[in-house]
């Protein structure tokens, strides 16, 4: 594993609780991310970098998750609520 990379136990709980919660579209930066799933296992070398770049905010992600909070207030993060489903 690369330095700075989450574990395989962050990335199932990652997500999990975005599945848990709708699979709401996740912000980072300037990227809007529509698939987390895709994010946290692509082999793609520049999804597999983003993602990288981004995990000190997809650790904060997880740990207000793992408090039940919906949205995260940041700057440079946000977590908005998928669709209404019908």
């Amino acid at each position: 594993m690369l330095d700075g990379e989450l574990t395989a136990e962050e990335k199932q709980a990652l997500l999990q609780h975005w599945l848990d919660r709708g699979k709401p579209t996740v912000t980072l930066d300037q990227a809007r991310w529509f698939n987390l799933k895709a994010l946290l296992y692509s082999r793609d070398t520049y999804v597999a970098q983003r993602c990288r770049d981004h995990t000190p905010a997809l650790r904060q992600i997880l740990a207000l998750w793992n408090n039940n909070q919906a949205e995260v207030p940041n700057e440079s993060i946000k977590v908005r609520p998928g669709d209404p489903k019908i």
